[in-house]
């Protein structure tokens, strides 16, 4: 049995949730999925919803256990940030390849009707919510980094999808960290940078609302050169991220 809704739906998400934290409860670097997640991001007045239109599906077995999922969305017509390169779909979880099959036809009968060509996850919403699979991992992940079945990369092959882009994940240690920052103010001191007035500062916590908004303002600036972005409001950006607070160290 398949289940779609377009609109909050908190028994619904109640079964999406529970795919993925069943699927993984198991991994140390597992972060479960929370109900009142998804109701910041698609409640009746939260900006992700104000400015998109959603569906979500859920596959449920003979049991009746929801076994497998997907979400796809769309900016709505006359949104400053839509743009009609690709459908982003994502929160994809299976607990097999037929499964999945029909949820990704779901999904491109779905854009299809919304007039696009091409699919583009896993994307969870937008890339600044959370996007990517690991293709290879060399290290344990980092705090967010995406978690998945190794085999939902065949999935998507075996559909017919292909990888759209490259990205490689870096760590750099204390070590590294320091070596970097020696290396950076050597070449700052020499640079023409240091004779037009630009100045290098902490952030300042007393003030975060103001740093907030001038890390979105430079995200959007610096990503709006990539292909596989779609740029976000700020009222989105400080719903998915305003987290990062916690993570950020002032040295």
């Amino acid at each position: 049995m398949i289940k779609f809704v377009s609109a909050w739906d908190e028994d619904f998400f109640h079964d999406f949730c529970s795919i993925r934290n069943d699927l993984y409860k198991n991994s140390k670097y597992f972060i479960p999925d929370n109900l009142n997640t998804f109701k910041e991001m698609l409640n009746i007045k939260a900006p992700f919803n104000i400015n998109n239109m959603w569906t979500a599906w859920i596959i449920y077995d003979e049991r009746k256990k929801p076994v497998a999922r997907i979400f796809a969305s769309t900016r709505k017509l006359g949104n400053k940030f839509k743009q009609n390169q690709f459908l982003p779909i994502g929160f994809f979880e299976s607990n097999n390849y037929f499964n999945s099959s029909i949820l990704l036809k779901a999904c491109e009968e779905w854009a299809k009707n919304q007039g696009y060509k091409t699919l583009r996850g896993p994307i969870q919403g937008n890339v600044f919510n959370s996007s990517r699979f690991i293709t290879k991992q060399s290290r344990k992940p980092f705090y967010g980094e995406p978690l998945h079945k190794k085999e939902y990369i065949e999935y998507f092959k075996e559909y017919g999808f292909f990888i759209s882009q490259n990205w490689i994940t870096a760590h750099f240690g204390l070590r590294a960290r320091i070596s970097g920052m020696k290396k950076y103010l050597s070449r700052f001191s020499k640079s023409r940078s240091r004779k037009t007035n630009y100045q290098v500062r902490t952030i300042d916590f007393n003030k975060w609302d103001e740093e907030f908004r001038l890390v979105y303002e430079l995200l959007m600036d610096s990503y709006m050169m990539m292909k596989d972005v779609e740029l976000i409001s700020f009222e989105e950006f400080r719903v998915w991220s305003s987290g990062i607070k916690g993570l950020v160290e002032k040295k």
